[in-house]
């Protein structure tokens, strides 16, 4: 009686499911071990599609991505990657970003630090979605001033570059980023040169100084009234 209560005691079978060998632990923790990359960060990789699953009529809906490896040229397939929400091409070789990082649309996430990158598309402007971007250490001189059309961005990375003075002030001060936006945004609405030459088919000289003109007597008649 007593052998047939124990073998169907739930508490024995619960013990039995609950213990794990030492092959078992180490395995999962191998397991878990892979799911980080070398920088601690959660690691983004999927299942590549197969031919035959292609044929299949099967679709890759990625959501993030990450692609390293000192890479130098990024592949004009990524860009059909459109459900992407985040893109890590950080720590790589870029010199240069294609315009066609506008196809991303539904980027929230876009990491670009540690490249050589010494100028930005400005398409870059038109993932209105993003969030968060990061340039950091690359070799930037001058931000698109279309990034400040990007009104939902929260973070922006610009550590280590050569950019100018005035940008670099106008980021570090208290809510720098909005602060920084806020400038390239007016900068983008200012009357190209080039454009009022063509319209008007005036001396570029002439065209100018009527412009600066025009600006001081505006600002001189709010100083007087």
């Amino acid at each position: 009686m007593n052998d047939s209560t124990e073998e169907c005691s739930p508490f024995k079978d619960r013990k039995k499911k609950t213990h794990m060998s030492l092959n078992d632990k180490k395995r999962l923790a191998r397991e878990k071990a892979e799911q980080y990359n070398s920088n601690g960060r959660p690691s983004r990789q999927y299942h590549m599609l197969t031919a035959e699953e292609v044929k299949q009529g099967k679709e890759t809906r990625w959501e993030q991505l990450e692609i390293i490896g000192c890479v130098k040229n990024i592949s004009p397939s990524l860009w059909n990657l459109t459900t992407l929400t985040g893109l890590y091409l950080n720590d790589n070789q870029l010199t240069r970003l294609p315009p066609d990082i506008s196809m991303l649309v539904n980027l929230v996430y876009l990491d670009l630090s540690g490249n050589k990158l010494r100028s930005l598309p400005a398409e870059l402007g038109e993932l209105v979605y993003l969030r968060e971007l990061h340039l950091g250490y690359n070799m930037l001189r001058s931000l698109p001033h279309e990034l400040g059309r990007l009104f939902q961005l929260q973070v922006l990375g610009l550590a280590g570059n050569p950019l100018c003075q005035e940008v670099m002030k106008l980021y570090s001060e208290p809510n720098g980023t909005h602060r920084l936006l806020m400038y390239l945004l007016d900068s983008l609405q200012e009357p190209k040169w080039s454009e009022l030459y063509s319209e008007f088919r005036l001396p570029k000289r002439v065209l100018s100084m009527s412009y600066v003109c025009k600006t001081e007597t505006t600002h001189a008649g709010e100083t007087s009234s």
